[in-house]
């Protein structure tokens, strides 16, 4: 599979794994004459640490020719949950005691890379979203409406990007998801912060209703801003 274009490699490899399952179980009865349920898990366990080339290396190699990296990426954590679920209700079907844990680590272990990876992923994503947003505009009422405009995009891409550290991470990347988002909401509050700057080149000494009603809209704006982040941090 290393130079395959078909995405669902690692799916099928497992779905392999999962189908010689009794065929290792029936050898095993045919010659040792045990169960080899511990001897099977053994096996698979050292084929998926010893693999060459490694589950790693061919990821990353598709990584570089796909073009939505993060769905891709989901994939291959879907593949792992659904064979460690597979093994798993094996083990349990065969009524054998099995230690579990150097099983999971063979299942899931080789994925940290792609955590670190899918960091730097989703921080690019957010910001290349919030920079291609073009707030700035000849006037203050049109900035104000563009801000009004972008808060809803705002959120709703940090809400995908919630869904897909779940997705991708299993949650793992949490912590590293609340840096991101901060960063995103403060490269946000920096527009904020030179609509408002418009705004008050925007003074003068005559009385402006319409200038008035701008800046009613603009505090409402960062009130609600205020209240969506609330919110996700009520999520997360």
């Amino acid at each position: 599979y290393e130079n395959s274009e078909n995405q669902r490699f690692l799916s099928d490899f497992y779905e392999f794994l999962i189908l010689s399952w009794n065929k290792q179980l029936k050898w095993h009865r045919e010659v040792f004459g045990s169960a080899g349920v511990i001897e099977t898990v053994g096996f698979i366990v050292d084929l998926l640490t010893g693999l060459h080339p490694s589950r790693e290396n061919v990821i990353s190699n598709h990584l570089k020719r796909v073009d939505d990296k993060m769905e891709f990426l989901a994939e291959v954590t879907e593949a792992n949950e659904k064979f460690a679920s597979n093994i798993l209700e094996k083990i349990e079907e065969s009524g054998v005691e099995v230690e579990k844990g150097k099983l999971s680590a063979a299942i899931f272990d080789f994925f940290k890379v792609f955590i670190v990876m899918y960091n730097n992923l989703e921080q690019t994503w957010l910001i290349s979203q919030l920079e291609s947003t073009k707030i700035l505009q000849s006037n203050a009422g049109d900035t104000i409406r563009c801000l009004e405009n972008s808060l809803v995009k705002i959120f709703e891409w940090s809400a995908m990007a919630v869904e897909r550290s779940r997705k991708i991470t299993q949650d793992c990347a949490i912590v590293s998801l609340i840096y991101i988002l901060n960063t995103f909401f403060k490269s946000f509050l920096e527009k904020v912060k030179k609509a408002q700057l418009q705004l008050d080149a925007s003074r003068s000494e005559q009385q402006d209703w319409n200038l008035l009603q701008i800046c009613i809209n603009f505090l409402s704006l960062i009130g609600s801003f205020k209240l969506k982040v609330d919110e996700v941090e009520e999520e997360i």
